[in-house]
Parts: structure tokens; sequence; C-alpha cells
């Protein structure tokens, strides 16, 4: 590998570094709303808008560094969310099935962004129940970084 190209991935190392520090701030936030149930998120509009954003913007770091990881590569540009989630797993960034897995939360992030549909409280407090998954996510994508 020329010095050029040592620099231009350590550049983007840095970048995808840059871009997970937020979801890891905002996983330790939603830390302590891990024990609400769908009720409590049903019938709680403040803390339910405080999980729904967090997640949102947890979920966008996560696939913006996924897609910098893509781009840096030159793999097959994504047409999609979820498709990046699936590129990554074709090329061994994700596990095979993380990645099937992980799909769900590039939909979840759609539902979020685009708020065209009500979010489901079930699946809020499912996804609250899995924090490690998008904990597990980030470490996967540094760990492909030589990070």
């Amino acid at each position: 590998m020329s010095t050029c190209e040592e620099a231009e991935l350590a550049r983007e190392r840095e970048v995808v570094e840059r871009l997970l520090d937020r979801p890891w701030e905002e996983l330790r936030f939603l830390e302590q709303f891990i024990s609400l149930s769908e009720s409590d998120l049903e019938n709680d509009k403040t803390r339910r808008s405080a999980v729904e954003r967090s997640l949102e913007v947890a979920l966008q770091c996560l696939l913006d560094a996924s897609n910098r990881i893509i781009a840096s590569r030159g793999w097959k540009s994504p047409e999609s969310y979820v498709d990046i989630v699936r590129i990554l797993g074709q090329h061994g960034v994700l596990p095979r099935e993380f990645a099937r897995g992980a799909e769900d939360m590039a939909r979840l992030r759609n539902v979020l962004v685009h708020g065209y549909q009500h979010v489901d409280p079930a699946k809020l407090a499912d996804h609250l129940r899995h924090l490690d998954d998008l904990r597990d996510f980030g470490g996967y994508l540094l760990d492909s970084m030589g990070v």
C-alpha cells in the first residue's frame, strides 16, 4: 500500500470514528429507558419521543458510517438504507446472520425519519431491549476499518 493510500485509509478511519461518536452518546442516553414497557411508550409521549429521536440519530449515524465504508472501498452503491446493510453482509463487514437482522434497523430508521407511520410501541420496546445490536453494528464497522 502506497503512502497516499495509507493516508486516505487513515482519513476514512477518522471520519468513521467521528460518525460513530454520536451513536455511542445516544445509546448511553437510551440506557435509562430499557425497562420501559410497550404500555409505557404508548402512554408517555415525552419518553416515546425521546426514544424515537435517539434511535433515529443512532441509526442514521451508523448507516452514514456504513455508506462511507462502502464508498471508500468502491463497492456497489446502495439503492436504499436496507441495501447498505445487505452490501456490508455480502462483503463480510457484518456477519451475514447479523446483517439479516440489521435490515430491521434500517427499516426502523426509515419509519422514524419519515414519520409516515405510527411507530409501534412494541417495536420500540424491543429495540430498547436490544441496544447491544446497535453497539455490535458499530463495533463491526470499526473492526472493518482496523480501529
